[in-house]
């Protein structure tokens, strides 16, 4: 519908990203123009195209965590470019995923796409929001990375969290929260 578009953003040799893990702050710097792969969403004002998700080192490195918490059968709350699904789905210890999108035009656009490079763990997809969703499903794990910026996001975890009582361990993108429920 040209709602979202793919993208390549290059960043010229020399140029800063910033990266994060969990409270550390830090900064990558490349030695030549580096192509960082961009899911945009449409201007809803103006002219600017709002980044919907990067695979920018920051991105990638926040999500890592969850990825390694990932085991049985996962929630994966936003498909973003599929970048941490496909993480998921490869490990061994995930032995089922369901996934939660609300665009139904990035499921149409962007799962075909991903699917050929998913690993054996089965993959139901699910389009709703996260909010309504989640306190239906019953999972080992919920990830989630669904959150407008990185940092302060542990209080909407937590509601989603008290929200869905069937699901056993929480991460979610920017809340610098893992764990199992009776962790907390």
């Amino acid at each position: 519908s040209g709602r979202f578009r793919y993208v390549k953003k290059t960043l010229p040799r020399g140029a800063t990203l910033a990266t994060y893990k969990g409270s550390k702050i830090g900064s990558a710097l490349f030695d030549g123009p580096i192509a960082i792969p961009v899911l945009e969403e449409a201007p809803k004002w103006g002219v600017e195209w709002n980044v919907w998700m990067s695979l920018a080192p920051m991105e990638v490195l926040t999500l890592g965590c969850g990825v390694r918490f990932a085991k049985g059968h996962v929630v994966v709350g936003g498909l973003g470019l599929g970048w941490q699904l496909r993480e998921v789905s490869l490990r061994r210890q995930v032995k089922r995923i369901t996934l939660i999108e609300r665009e139904r035009e990035l499921i149409d656009w962007l799962y075909p796409r991903i699917k050929p490079l998913l690993g054996p763990a089965p993959v139901e997809v699910v389009c709703g929001t996260v909010e309504s969703v989640l306190p239906t499903l019953t999972a080992d794990a919920a990830l989630i990375d669904t959150f407008p910026s990185y940092g302060g996001n542990k209080e909407d975890l937590d509601r989603l969290r008290d929200a869905a009582p069937g699901i056993k361990g929480w991460w979610g993108w920017g809340t610098a929260t893992i764990g199992e429920r009776e962790e907390w």
